[in-house]
């Protein structure tokens, strides 16, 4: 089913078209008997015989909803939103008739839409989908770096001292006997042993206890003006029981170590079956310090400096990169662009955004991109708000800009209800709420005798926020119960509705303008579209879609 909604009722009106061909289009249309040719659900409506699709749909929606899960949108008219679809895609198609396609801008963006999706298409074939994790490697993980390790440790601040204990230690002097007498400063005793686990050791620790046997002590080893001896008391199994809470933590760091792995590997490859070619000599030259007229020379050099796979950077573009000449940082970036352009070469080699799923995504970004350069320069361009148009709006949207009522408290937190029943009967017989608050109240603004400052509505616990309309300035609540304390409010004064000063909301009430005119010039523009336009509507498609949105 299909509905043309510039259609006379009960006939069918092709716009645009000249009169010699009326007699073919008519017996077109009988045959037809008016259907629009929807060959499937996922064509949502024609305009001029493009389609809008659920694939445009989607994409409306997540933008929309700002990529938040769209169950939460169950209750949008999604035939607003095909009508929506349609509006921009006329806008689109005229953006087309007038070049925008070509402008440099649309063909910058669009380019480097293709080159991240690509990339990102490369990296899923090349990386991610090539690493698998299997149980066994999770299983050998925890059983060696989840191992845990007795061990004891001396520790002393001079060096000729901790060799004086180590020959004790050879010498027959019980190690627990030293230790006792110079234990870690960095960790906790448990019994007669500090225990950790293999994967928490550091590597300073690992190569002192390397190679080791259950009952043997090391050498003195130093780190950080500090001297150590370690001995190893025993070792002890990974538990069975622990494996289940961290198995998939075990899980995610392998994957994040053999991502990397392979990303490091990949890139070397690339590396190895480039073309490259660089200028070390002017890389090795490239000096400048903090004056400007020094790098402005370099950046002004258009020489050649690296050439990849007949891709070229010059003097001037590399040194624009550099935060610093020193060699460090001339090899750090020079890496990271070779990096870069290897890897976007080899995603658009590939010619990704020919395959149906990206060529889609491709038509609907760019539809977006051209709508937006189009709205920008032929929409926006045409809107100047002058002061008294803000002037204007604020005048007759007075409510937008109305400050919210702001209210002065003192508070007093107690502990329990008797102690807050107490202190009220104390406040109600004539004692100073400043000087109850400093003497009983257990929250942090006891010291400032209870005066928690201005506070709008929506800042005030709940409790708070229900009673205060009902108190006059100087009266006091009853005690009110928010988390564990039983809290007394005290009204001070609380100010009067007041409109916001226009020189304070000039800006705001500018853009406000600026969304109306804009939002009026817009439908204009689209309305004039539409009465020239063929568009048909598949209903079925969208109730279908409807369907399946609330399911």
């Amino acid at each position: 089913m299909g509905t043309n909604i510039n259609s006379i009722p009960g006939k069918c009106i092709c716009m645009r078209r000249p009169l010699l061909f009326l007699v073919p289009v008519l017996v077109i249309i009988i045959l037809s008997g008016c259907a629009a040719p929807f060959h499937d659900k996922k064509t949502l409506a024609l305009v001029d015989g493009e389609p809008v699709t659920t694939k445009d749909l989607e994409y409306s929606l997540e933008i929309a909803h700002r990529r938040e899960d769209l169950s939460t949108a169950r209750q949008l008219d999604i035939p607003v939103y095909v009508q929506k679809l349609i509006d921009d895609r006329l806008i689109t198609q005229e953006a087309r008739r007038m070049g925008m396609e070509e402008y440099p801008e649309v063909r910058d963006k669009i380019d480097a839409y293709i080159v991240r999706e690509s990339v990102s298409r490369l990296y899923n074939e090349e990386v991610l989908n090539k690493i698998v994790i299997s149980d066994d490697e999770i299983d050998e993980f925890y059983r060696v770096n989840y191992e845990r390790l007795h061990i004891d440790i001396v520790e002393v601040e001079r060096e000729e001292e901790a060799a004086a204990l180590l020959v004790e230690l050879k010498e027959g002097t019980p190690f627990e006997e030293v230790s006792r007498n110079y234990p870690a400063s960095f960790a906790k005793k448990e019994g007669d042993s500090y225990i950790f686990n293999r994967s928490s050791l550091t590597p300073f620790m690992m190569e002192a206890l390397d190679g080791l046997e259950p009952g043997e002590f090391s050498d003195v080893k130093s780190i950080q003006g500090k001297h150590y001896i370690f001995k190893l008391n025993s070792r002890e199994n990974a538990s069975e029981e622990e494996f289940e809470n961290v198995k998939d933590d075990i899980a995610g760091a392998l994957r994040k170590q053999r991502i990397q792995e392979r990303e490091d590997d990949y890139l070397a490859q690339m590396h190895r079956e480039a073309t490259i070619d660089a200028n070390q000599e002017i890389i090795d030259a490239i000096q400048f310090g903090s004056e400007n007229e020094e790098r402005g020379q370099w950046l002004k050099d258009g020489r050649p400096l690296i050439e990849v796979n007949g891709e070229v950077l010059s003097v001037g573009q590399f040194s624009a990169m550099l935060t610093s000449s020193d060699k460090s940082t001339k090899e750090r970036t020079l890496k990271k662009w070779l990096d870069r352009k290897l890897v976007d070469q080899e995603a658009l080699s590939r010619k990704y955004e020919e395959t149906p799923e990206l060529k889609e995504q491709l038509n609907i970004y760019s539809n977006q991109v051209i709508k937006n350069i189009f709205t920008k320069n032929v929409i926006a361009s045409r809107i100047n708000i002058a002061d008294e148009d803000a002037r204007e709006y604020y005048s007759r949207n007075r409510d937008l800009y109305t400050l919210p009522v702001q209210y002065k408290i003192q508070q007093m937190s107690l502990d329990s209800q008797e102690e807050a029943e107490e202190a009220l009967k104390s406040l109600k017989g004539g004692a100073n709420f400043s000087w109850l608050a400093k003497a009983r109240s257990a929250d942090s603004f006891a010291e400032m005798g209870g005066v928690a400052g201005w506070k709008i509505r929506d800042s005030l616990d709940l409790p708070v926020r229900e009673i205060i309309d009902t108190l006059e300035s100087g009266e006091i609540s009853q005690p009110l119960q928010i988390g564990g304390y039983f809290r007394i409010v005290r009204l001070m004064e609380k100010t009067e509705p007041e409109a916001a000063p226009f020189d304070r909301v000039k800006e705001i009430a500018s853009k406000a303008v600026f969304r109306e005119k804009y939002r009026e010039l817009y439908d204009e523009y689209v309305n004039e579209l539409r009465q020239k336009a063929a568009i048909e509507i598949n209903d079925d498609a969208v109730r279908s879609y409807e369907t399946i949105f609330k399911e």
